[in-house]
């Protein structure tokens, strides 16, 4: 499968996750053979998951428009 048509191939799952109200979802590529070895988890929440994400580093920015 060639590489783009991988990424095409992701990007229309989670294009179609998030039109379908999706929540939070990790996916997980492996590609150390010939076959893309996918792993997705979905939840309709905004659990992490117990996982080191982008969902569970705060907002580095929030506050810092405020004059105090």
């Amino acid at each position: 499968m060639a590489d783009s048509k991988k990424i095409d191939d992701i990007v229309a799952m989670i294009d179609n996750f998030m039109a379908n109200g999706g929540g939070h979802m990790n996916v997980d590529v492996e590609n150390n053979t010939e076959n893309l070895d996918k792993q997705v988890s979905t939840t309709n929440s905004s659990d992490c998951s117990g996982r080191e994400t982008a969902c569970m580093v705060p907002t580095l920015h929030q506050g810092l428009d405020r004059d105090e």
